[in-house]
């Protein structure tokens, strides 16, 4: 007896149900159809994995060859690929396809002459690749002109259509809201200076599919305004600048002791040293006050001495006159 079964493996789980007709036993295969088989399908990349196993005994197996016809056609496309295989399985790369239809046949044939004793109908299956989540769009760029945020991006890899047209796109600005947008750029228009805020896109397909799974958002892009910033910063570097210097003048002085001495209070004089300077006051008080008198005295004595001087010049000048 031949049984022959499918798995394919892509994407997510899911259940393939494969059917198979072997001919009756005692002439190598059954005529009836198998029971189908289910097989559960795993992910694999963008590749399906085709395999299925036969029923034939051990010495049915050592008595014939047995060989597999496998036929398939990718979805939109008119070209049917064929392959004999002695594997028991295929491995089909779905590349930009989003599925095919297969159909595998067993033979056995005769060991010794290869002559074909029998074969089973063709067991068929289709396979539709589950709903694509795209990866985010890639090379996202931010540019701040003529008072607007200008964002460009280009779409994500694809398993299927990359025409610009399949693409839909959403644009998230910080405290905006979601925008829909169809090709790979917006423009966002800024009423007042932008300080700082991020930008984010993501995509799904739209028009070539109808998809409803959007794919997570891309990396936070940065927009600020430079001479914002460059203010900011500039403010930023002052103020560290000047805590820098404050700290290190406070350590400064605490290493040689400086405010210390600045700021150290005077010592209050004694009773005795009090005493002693209003003393000297008052001697030097005294002392001033006799000097006055003594240069008052001179300046007296000059004056009369003058005074006696002029009288008896006056007398001669008369004298000399009279003769």
């Amino acid at each position: 007896m031949v049984d022959a079964c499918v798995s394919l493996m892509l994407g997510y789980h899911h259940v393939a149900t494969l059917r198979i007709f072997p001919s009756n036993r005692n002439e190598g295969l059954m005529t009836q159809p198998a029971k189908h088989h289910t097989l559960p399908v795993t992910k694999k990349e963008s590749q399906v994995i085709l395999y299925w196993n036969n029923n034939l005994t051990k010495e049915e197996t050592e008595k014939y060859s047995v060989k597999y016809i496998l036929s398939y056609m990718f979805f939109n496309t008119s070209q049917e690929r064929k392959e004999r295989l002695q594997e028991k399985k295929k491995r089909i790369r779905l590349e930009l396809h989003t599925g095919f239809k297969a159909k595998v046949k067993t033979q056995v044939f005769m060991k010794e002459t290869e002559d074909l004793i029998k074969e089973s109908g063709w067991t068929e299956c289709t396979y539709r690749s589950p709903p694509e989540k795209l990866n985010p769009p890639i090379n996202v760029s931010v540019s701040l002109e003529n008072r607007s945020i200008k964002i460009h991006w280009k779409p994500p890899p694809t398993i299927g259509s990359r025409g610009k047209k399949c693409f839909k796109y959403q644009v998230k600005i910080t405290d905006s809201k979601i925008v829909d947008v169809t090709e790979e750029k917006y423009e966002y228009p800024v009423l007042r200076p932008v300080k700082k805020c991020t930008a984010q896109v993501r995509a799904k397909k739209e028009v070539c599919i109808t998809n409803k799974i959007w794919s997570d958002w891309s990396e936070p892009v940065i927009i600020y305004d430079e001479r914002t910033v460059d203010s900011i910063v500039l403010s930023l570097t002052l103020s560290g600048l000047l805590v820098f210097l404050g700290s290190l003048l406070i350590c400064v002085c605490r290493r040689y002791r400086f405010l210390e001495v600045v700021t150290m209070p005077f010592p209050s004089p004694t009773d005795k040293l009090t005493t002693w300077l209003a003393t000297d006051e008052t001697h030097h008080q005294k002392q001033n006050s006799m000097q006055m008198e003594m240069q008052s005295e001179m300046i007296l004595r000059i004056s009369e001495d003058s005074g006696d001087e002029d009288i008896q010049q006056h007398r001669h000048f008369k004298e000399s006159e009279d003769l």
